[in-house]
Protein backbone atom coordinates (compact mmCIF):
# COMPACT_ATOMS: atom_id res chain seq x y z
CA UNK A 1 0.00 0.00 0.00
CA UNK A 2 3.20 2.59 0.83
CA UNK A 3 4.32 1.65 -2.94
CA UNK A 4 0.98 2.91 -4.16
CA UNK A 5 0.48 5.73 -2.05
CA UNK A 6 4.32 6.91 -2.88
CA UNK A 7 3.98 6.30 -6.66
CA UNK A 8 0.75 8.88 -6.63
CA UNK A 9 2.79 11.68 -4.66
CA UNK A 10 5.71 10.80 -7.01
CA UNK A 11 4.09 11.67 -9.94
CA UNK A 12 2.25 14.49 -8.19
CA UNK A 13 5.53 16.32 -6.91
CA UNK A 14 7.41 15.81 -9.90
CA UNK A 15 4.46 17.57 -12.00
CA UNK A 16 4.20 20.44 -10.02
CA UNK A 17 7.78 21.57 -9.78
CA UNK A 18 8.18 21.39 -13.59
CA UNK A 19 5.18 23.39 -13.37
CA UNK A 20 6.74 25.77 -11.10
CA UNK A 21 9.57 25.12 -12.97
CA UNK A 22 8.01 27.18 -15.68
CA UNK A 23 6.94 25.43 -18.97
CA UNK A 24 7.15 28.38 -21.08
CA UNK A 25 6.27 26.30 -24.21
CA UNK A 26 2.27 25.80 -24.17
CA UNK A 27 2.42 22.46 -26.06
CA UNK A 28 4.96 21.35 -23.39
CA UNK A 29 2.95 22.75 -20.87
CA UNK A 30 -0.33 20.54 -21.72
CA UNK A 31 1.89 18.02 -23.19
CA UNK A 32 3.10 17.47 -19.25
CA UNK A 33 -1.02 17.67 -17.92
CA UNK A 34 -1.96 14.83 -20.39
CA UNK A 35 1.31 12.64 -19.41
CA UNK A 36 0.77 13.33 -15.50
CA UNK A 37 -3.06 12.40 -16.13
CA UNK A 38 -2.45 9.52 -17.62
CA UNK A 39 0.09 8.48 -15.15
CA UNK A 40 -2.12 9.13 -12.50
CA UNK A 41 -4.93 7.68 -13.90
CA UNK A 42 -3.47 4.40 -14.41
CA UNK A 43 -1.82 4.45 -10.75
CA UNK A 44 -5.21 5.29 -9.33
CA UNK A 45 -7.58 2.62 -10.61
CA UNK A 46 -4.90 -0.06 -9.05
CA UNK A 47 -4.33 1.77 -5.99
CA UNK A 48 -8.25 1.90 -5.53
CA UNK A 49 -8.65 -1.89 -6.15
CA UNK A 50 -10.35 -0.98 -9.14
CA UNK A 51 -13.01 1.29 -8.36
CA UNK A 52 -13.70 2.46 -11.64
CA UNK A 53 -15.92 5.70 -10.71
CA UNK A 54 -14.00 7.10 -7.75
CA UNK A 55 -10.87 6.86 -9.63
CA UNK A 56 -12.37 8.80 -12.68
CA UNK A 57 -13.70 11.50 -10.26
CA UNK A 58 -10.28 12.01 -8.47
CA UNK A 59 -8.46 11.55 -11.64
CA UNK A 60 -10.64 14.22 -13.42
CA UNK A 61 -10.50 16.61 -10.20
CA UNK A 62 -6.49 16.40 -10.69
CA UNK A 63 -6.55 16.56 -14.39
CA UNK A 64 -8.23 20.07 -13.91
CA UNK A 65 -6.56 21.11 -11.25
CA UNK A 66 -3.65 21.05 -13.05
CA UNK A 67 -4.70 22.14 -16.26
CA UNK A 68 -6.46 25.18 -14.55
CA UNK A 69 -3.38 25.75 -13.10
CA UNK A 70 -1.79 27.81 -16.11
CA UNK A 71 -4.50 30.20 -16.35
CA UNK A 72 -2.48 32.84 -15.01
CA UNK A 73 0.84 32.33 -17.43
CA UNK A 74 -0.79 31.13 -20.52
CA UNK A 75 -4.49 32.29 -20.64
CA UNK A 76 -7.55 30.86 -20.05
CA UNK A 77 -8.21 29.33 -23.54
CA UNK A 78 -4.94 27.35 -22.85
CA UNK A 79 -5.63 26.44 -19.40
CA UNK A 80 -9.11 24.71 -20.47
CA UNK A 81 -7.14 22.66 -23.48
CA UNK A 82 -4.78 21.68 -20.53
CA UNK A 83 -7.60 21.08 -18.19
CA UNK A 84 -9.31 19.07 -21.10
CA UNK A 85 -6.47 17.05 -22.54
CA UNK A 86 -6.10 16.17 -18.77
CA UNK A 87 -9.49 14.41 -18.50
CA UNK A 88 -8.39 12.68 -21.92
CA UNK A 89 -5.16 11.33 -20.42
CA UNK A 90 -7.03 10.16 -17.25
CA UNK A 91 -9.22 7.78 -19.54
CA UNK A 92 -6.32 6.60 -21.44
CA UNK A 93 -4.23 6.01 -18.19
CA UNK A 94 -7.54 4.33 -16.83
CA UNK A 95 -8.65 2.19 -19.06
CA UNK A 96 -5.05 1.22 -19.56
CA UNK A 97 -4.73 0.31 -15.61
CA UNK A 98 -7.64 -1.55 -15.78
CA UNK A 99 -6.13 -3.90 -18.12
CA UNK A 100 -3.32 -5.22 -15.78
CA UNK A 101 -3.32 -6.75 -12.33
CA UNK A 102 -1.96 -4.79 -9.90
CA UNK A 103 1.61 -5.30 -8.34
CA UNK A 104 4.85 -3.88 -7.21
CA UNK A 105 6.67 -4.90 -10.12
CA UNK A 106 4.17 -2.69 -12.58
CA UNK A 107 3.96 0.55 -9.87
CA UNK A 108 7.15 0.76 -9.72
CA UNK A 109 7.20 0.35 -13.69
CA UNK A 110 5.39 3.02 -13.91
CA UNK A 111 7.00 5.41 -11.70
CA UNK A 112 9.98 4.78 -13.74
CA UNK A 113 8.50 5.41 -17.58
CA UNK A 114 6.55 8.26 -16.39
CA UNK A 115 10.16 9.83 -14.24
CA UNK A 116 11.86 9.37 -18.14
CA UNK A 117 8.83 11.06 -19.78
CA UNK A 118 8.98 13.76 -17.94
CA UNK A 119 13.02 14.24 -17.73
CA UNK A 120 12.25 14.24 -21.24
CA UNK A 121 9.86 16.68 -21.18
CA UNK A 122 12.00 18.98 -19.01
CA UNK A 123 15.26 18.66 -21.47
CA UNK A 124 12.80 19.59 -24.22
CA UNK A 125 11.24 22.92 -22.45
CA UNK A 126 15.19 24.07 -21.83
CA UNK A 127 15.92 23.56 -25.53
CA UNK A 128 12.62 25.67 -25.97
CA UNK A 129 13.97 28.46 -23.76
CA UNK A 130 17.53 28.46 -25.13
CA UNK A 131 15.93 28.88 -28.79
CA UNK A 132 13.16 31.31 -26.90
CA UNK A 133 12.71 34.86 -28.93
CA UNK A 134 12.47 37.84 -27.77
CA UNK A 135 9.05 39.05 -26.02
CA UNK A 136 6.89 39.86 -28.07
CA UNK A 137 5.90 43.41 -28.70
CA UNK A 138 2.83 45.48 -27.61
CA UNK A 139 1.04 44.65 -31.23
CA UNK A 140 1.72 41.07 -31.42
CA UNK A 141 0.15 40.77 -27.21
CA UNK A 142 -2.91 42.08 -29.02
CA UNK A 143 -2.97 40.02 -31.91
CA UNK A 144 -2.48 37.01 -29.45
CA UNK A 145 -5.57 37.53 -27.41
CA UNK A 146 -7.81 38.33 -30.49
CA UNK A 147 -6.01 34.91 -31.35
CA UNK A 148 -7.50 32.91 -28.17
CA UNK A 149 -10.81 33.92 -28.08
CA UNK A 150 -11.51 32.74 -31.67
CA UNK A 151 -10.40 29.72 -29.80
CA UNK A 152 -13.36 29.10 -27.83
CA UNK A 153 -15.71 27.23 -30.18
CA UNK A 154 -12.94 25.05 -30.70
CA UNK A 155 -12.01 24.38 -27.52
CA UNK A 156 -15.98 23.87 -26.63
CA UNK A 157 -15.79 21.22 -29.64
CA UNK A 158 -12.41 19.33 -27.91
CA UNK A 159 -14.01 19.03 -24.88
CA UNK A 160 -17.13 17.38 -26.88
CA UNK A 161 -15.18 15.34 -28.58
CA UNK A 162 -13.39 14.02 -25.71
CA UNK A 163 -16.18 13.64 -23.00
CA UNK A 164 -17.57 11.27 -25.84
CA UNK A 165 -14.22 9.10 -26.02
CA UNK A 166 -13.75 9.62 -22.17
CA UNK A 167 -17.12 8.24 -21.50
CA UNK A 168 -16.37 5.35 -24.36
CA UNK A 169 -13.10 4.56 -22.53
CA UNK A 170 -14.45 4.20 -19.34
CA UNK A 171 -17.39 1.69 -20.33
CA UNK A 172 -15.05 -0.76 -21.96
CA UNK A 173 -12.90 -0.42 -18.50
CA UNK A 174 -15.25 -2.14 -16.05
CA UNK A 175 -14.78 -5.80 -17.36
CA UNK A 176 -13.77 -7.77 -14.41
CA UNK A 177 -14.34 -10.95 -15.58
CA UNK A 178 -11.70 -10.48 -18.56
CA UNK A 179 -8.29 -11.54 -17.67
CA UNK A 180 -6.06 -9.20 -16.57
CA UNK A 181 -2.51 -8.88 -18.01
CA UNK A 182 0.03 -9.96 -15.23
CA UNK A 183 -2.83 -12.25 -13.18
CA UNK A 184 -1.78 -15.68 -13.50
CA UNK A 185 -4.32 -18.24 -15.03
CA UNK A 186 -3.51 -21.34 -14.03
CA UNK A 187 -1.66 -22.44 -10.95
CA UNK A 188 -0.73 -25.97 -8.90
CA UNK A 189 -1.49 -26.16 -5.07
CA UNK A 190 1.06 -26.72 -2.79
CA UNK A 191 1.67 -30.18 -1.26
CA UNK A 192 2.63 -30.62 2.62
CA UNK A 193 4.03 -33.71 3.00
CA UNK A 194 3.63 -33.31 6.72
CA UNK A 195 -0.34 -32.52 6.96
CA UNK A 196 -0.88 -34.30 3.85
CA UNK A 197 -2.95 -31.26 2.43
CA UNK A 198 -2.86 -29.61 -0.47
CA UNK A 199 -2.93 -25.69 0.15
CA UNK A 200 -3.41 -22.95 -2.32
CA UNK A 201 -3.91 -19.05 -2.10
CA UNK A 202 -6.04 -17.19 -4.21
CA UNK A 203 -5.57 -13.54 -3.91
CA UNK A 204 -9.06 -11.52 -4.50
CA UNK A 205 -9.11 -7.98 -5.08
CA UNK A 206 -11.16 -5.52 -7.59
CA UNK A 207 -10.06 -7.45 -10.63
CA UNK A 208 -10.63 -10.95 -9.35
CA UNK A 209 -8.88 -13.97 -8.36
CA UNK A 210 -5.30 -14.52 -8.95
CA UNK A 211 -4.72 -16.98 -9.76
CA UNK A 212 -7.86 -17.82 -11.92
CA UNK A 213 -7.81 -21.73 -11.79
CA UNK A 214 -6.00 -24.09 -9.06
CA UNK A 215 -4.54 -27.55 -10.25
CA UNK A 216 -5.40 -30.13 -7.37
CA UNK A 217 -4.12 -33.91 -6.92
CA UNK A 218 -6.80 -36.26 -6.40
CA UNK A 219 -7.42 -38.00 -3.67
CA UNK A 220 -6.24 -35.50 -0.87
CA UNK A 221 -7.52 -33.27 1.45
CA UNK A 222 -7.68 -29.09 0.22
CA UNK A 223 -6.93 -26.05 2.20
CA UNK A 224 -7.84 -23.08 -0.09
CA UNK A 225 -7.22 -19.74 1.33
CA UNK A 226 -8.98 -16.76 0.00
CA UNK A 227 -6.87 -13.50 1.08
CA UNK A 228 -9.03 -10.72 0.58
CA UNK A 229 -7.25 -6.92 -0.34
CA UNK A 230 -7.54 -4.47 2.14
CA UNK A 231 -8.67 -2.27 -0.14
CA UNK A 232 -11.82 -4.37 -1.38
CA UNK A 233 -14.96 -3.57 -0.73
CA UNK A 234 -16.59 -4.42 2.32
CA UNK A 235 -19.18 -7.47 2.49
CA UNK A 236 -17.94 -9.84 -0.11
CA UNK A 237 -19.59 -13.29 0.19
CA UNK A 238 -18.11 -16.65 -1.20
CA UNK A 239 -20.43 -18.40 -3.64
CA UNK A 240 -19.58 -22.02 -5.28
CA UNK A 241 -22.65 -23.56 -6.50
CA UNK A 242 -20.46 -26.80 -7.69
CA UNK A 243 -19.99 -26.62 -4.20
CA UNK A 244 -23.19 -25.96 -2.43
CA UNK A 245 -21.34 -23.31 -0.61
CA UNK A 246 -22.07 -19.56 0.35
CA UNK A 247 -19.76 -17.77 2.58
CA UNK A 248 -18.85 -14.40 3.84
CA UNK A 249 -15.55 -12.83 3.47
CA UNK A 250 -13.70 -10.71 5.38
CA UNK A 251 -10.50 -8.71 5.27
CA UNK A 252 -7.26 -11.04 5.06
CA UNK A 253 -6.96 -14.54 5.23
CA UNK A 254 -10.46 -16.64 4.65
CA UNK A 255 -9.72 -20.48 4.50
CA UNK A 256 -11.83 -23.38 3.57
CA UNK A 257 -10.69 -27.29 4.13
CA UNK A 258 -12.53 -29.60 1.38
CA UNK A 259 -12.26 -33.43 2.50
CA UNK A 260 -11.06 -35.26 -0.99
CA UNK A 261 -13.38 -34.00 -4.05
CA UNK A 262 -14.29 -35.75 -6.98
CA UNK A 263 -12.49 -35.13 -10.34
CA UNK A 264 -13.92 -32.50 -11.79
CA UNK A 265 -13.68 -28.50 -12.39
CA UNK A 266 -15.43 -26.53 -9.62
CA UNK A 267 -16.60 -22.97 -9.99
CA UNK A 268 -16.66 -19.74 -7.60
CA UNK A 269 -17.49 -16.34 -7.36
CA UNK A 270 -18.07 -13.06 -5.09
CA UNK A 271 -21.60 -12.54 -4.63
CA UNK A 272 -23.06 -9.90 -6.95
CA UNK A 273 -20.33 -9.51 -9.40
CA UNK A 274 -19.16 -11.07 -12.55
CA UNK A 275 -15.78 -11.97 -11.43
CA UNK A 276 -15.42 -15.81 -11.58
CA UNK A 277 -12.35 -18.49 -10.57
CA UNK A 278 -12.29 -22.30 -10.81
CA UNK A 279 -10.20 -24.85 -9.44
CA UNK A 280 -9.78 -28.21 -10.75
CA UNK A 281 -9.59 -31.73 -9.45
CA UNK A 282 -7.40 -33.79 -11.88
CA UNK A 283 -8.54 -37.50 -12.74
CA UNK A 284 -6.78 -40.24 -10.94
CA UNK A 285 -4.02 -41.80 -13.16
Amino acid sequence: MGLHIGSLLLVLVATVYLMIAGMANRTIAIALVFLASTALGFLLIETLDYKLRLSAVIAGVIATALGMAYIQKHGAITAANAAITGWLGAGIGLFGGSRFYVSDALMIGADIAFVILAFLMQKAAERYYRKAEEPAKQKGKAAVKTKRASGIPASAMYAAAVALFFSVLLSHADHSSAAKIGQTSTADAVYDADSGIQIATVEVNGAGFNPRNIIFQPDMMIKLVFHVSSLASGGMTFVSEDLNLEAPLHKGDNIFMLKKALPGVYGFTVQGSNVKGTFTVKNAS
